[in-house]
């Protein structure tokens, strides 16, 4: 379920006026600067898995 709200987000980068800067880094701003905590919340967790399953990739 979080992965589904997580791709419909990451679409709306194309919306460059809703998400000024790209990647979840850029959500994670925009979203802080929203007070919205629970996003900020998602796009953290989507961060760390995106990183382990990197980690996994490269060893």
């Amino acid at each position: 379920m979080i992965a589904d709200w997580i791709s419909k987000a990451e679409a709306l980068l194309r919306d460059r006026e809703t998400f000024p800067t790209s990647g979840l880094r850029g959500m994670i701003k925009v979203a802080r600067e929203r007070d919205d905590t629970e996003a900020v919340d998602l796009y953290r967790a989507e961060l760390a898995r995106r990183r382990a399953e990197d980690k996994q990739v490269r060893s």
